[in-house]
């Protein structure tokens, strides 16, 4: 217990060596042993927010992105006062990630909208995110010169 009556809470041994790394290969290292103690926890926060795999996935990946921006200032601000376990933290903020990308995707809901109305309007940003691949990489077999051009139209689309 400290002075005020708190208990101490001990940081976990992956986030001490990510936190103290005195070089980007240690860091880099400390980040993969990181990432492989909490995967289990931040992959079923993403999967209870998102239900298709690779909507899950894809918010996995910003989740980390997320953790691992500007030399992890997310982990250090929590590390400077820890006043719960690093897995508890980790799950509610991944969980507003999460809900972040879901806003901006879908939008939030407002107060007049019916449920039937939420579903539709989701499942039409889904269709259309569907139709259009703009991913789809330029290939000689392929190769058009307004290419570019579409690729800005498709992009405005969605």
């Amino acid at each position: 217990m400290t002075d005020d009556g708190l208990p101490v809470i001990e940081l976990p041994r992956s986030l001490t060596c990510l936190l103290e790394a005195r070089s980007a290969a240690d860091a880099d290292v400390a980040w993969r042993a990181f990432v492989a103690a909490h995967s289990r926890i931040l992959l079923h926060v993403c999967r209870s927010i998102w239900r298709a795999h690779d909507d899950a996935m894809d918010a996995y990946a910003q989740v980390l992105d997320h953790l691992r921006a500007d030399d992890h200032r997310r982990l250090r601000e929590f590390a400077r006062d820890p006043r719960c376990r690093v897995t508890t933290w980790l799950v509610v903020v991944s969980r507003r990630i999460c809900l972040d990308l879901y806003r901006r995707r879908y939008g939030r809901p407002s107060g007049d909208e019916e449920a039937d109305s939420r579903r539709t309007r989701r499942r039409l940003q889904d269709l259309v995110a569907e139709e259009l691949d703009l991913h789809e990489p330029v290939t000689a077999e392929n190769d058009e010169t307004d290419a570019p051009l579409r690729h800005s139209a498709l992009h405005d689309a969605l």
